[in-house]
């Protein structure tokens, strides 16, 4: 595993085909590459920006999170501000954000719970949404 660090922004570079075998934390920001694997939970303490086709298989926490298209969680997601779901991610916990929450075209998921708004852009597979704000559903 190659990691990197922009210490101006306090952001942490994660390149494609990494493999993290124990749970993994960062104070600040995570950007990772292409398929990298987590075999543990995954916290972080700002920004994380998962790359496609990734894998989390524990829980992740973050303050903000985008979740690249087919990435995979196999646990729990809480974020405590707005959470990005792009196409075709799969959670198989409870998804839980603080913010708002954007969720695009296949995206499977038990359920969602945000304290803002929830945006479903698409066919989206969940079997409940809760929102504190408004729910809107577009066909694309």
């Amino acid at each position: 595993m190659v990691i990197k660090k922009h210490v101006g922004t306090n952001t942490y570079v994660i390149l494609s085909r990494s493999f993290v075998d124990r749970d993994f934390t960062v104070e600040g920001n995570l950007i990772t590459g292409r398929k990298v694997y987590f075999w543990g939970d995954l916290a972080i303490s700002g920004t994380l920006e998962l790359g496609k086709s990734s894998e989390i298989k524990g829980n992740l926490t973050a303050s903000y999170a985008l979740l690249g298209s087919r990435t995979h969680i196999k646990g729990n997601v809480q974020v405590e501000n707005d959470l990005t779901l792009l196409d075709g991610a799969r959670i198989d916990g409870d998804v839980l954000c603080g913010g708002n929450a954007l969720i695009r075209p296949g995206v499977t998921m038990d359920r969602i719970q945000a304290g803002g708004d929830v945006k479903l852009v698409g066919k989206v597979n969940t079997q409940r949404v809760k929102a504190g704000g408004k729910v809107v559903s577009r066909t694309s």
